[in-house]
């Protein structure tokens, strides 16, 4: 279909006195030409608009093809574990309970889940580069005699194995 078609044509009216104007997309010009020309500046803005959205989708659709082709094969991925942890038993009086002061790694369940991420990895198709532990902590401090020229501070914390980040390239 031809932009000519899909742009409306300049109307003629006649106003009860008998006066001729001429109407272009809602708006009144004297004479024929200027409506004529303003159509003709639709046109050409049409046609460059189309165009412009050719050109738009024609990206899209590219960097939609970019996307898949990167999503389906990634140069670098990087696959999470995480660990378990063994509670930290106390001998009650009666039965054993959980002190909730201290968790241990259970280092056996994150060494096979490591191993079998990184069996997975290979599969796929990549080398592991690095095996990075993920470490969380948790702190608090306190500071005495805010603003003054005699101010202290003191503070605790530690911090605790969460897992292990495995990143690996396409081989």
């Amino acid at each position: 279909m031809q932009l000519e078609n899909q742009v409306p044509d300049v109307e003629e009216k006649k106003s009860l006195l008998g006066k001729i104007s001429y109407k272009f997309k809602g708006y009144e010009y004297k004479t024929r030409e200027e409506a004529e020309q303003a159509r003709e500046e639709e046109i050409i803005r049409t046609k460059k608009e189309t165009e412009q959205n050719e050109v738009r989708k024609q990206i899209e659709e590219a960097l939609e093809e970019k996307r898949k082709e990167y999503n389906a094969e990634p140069m670098y991925l990087s696959m999470p574990v995480a660990c378990s942890y063994i509670p930290d038993m106390k001998q009650g009086f009666f039965r054993k309970y959980e002190s909730n002061l201290a968790a241990y790694v259970d280092v056996d369940s994150l060494s096979e889940k490591i191993d079998i991420a990184c069996r997975e990895l290979y599969i796929r198709g990549y080398e592991v580069i690095s095996i990075t532990q993920a470490i969380s902590g948790v702190g608090a401090n306190t500071i005495w005699g805010k603003g003054t020229d005699k101010s202290a501070a003191a503070g605790w914390g530690y911090s605790f194995t969460n897992g292990a980040v495995i990143t690996a390239k396409k081989r």
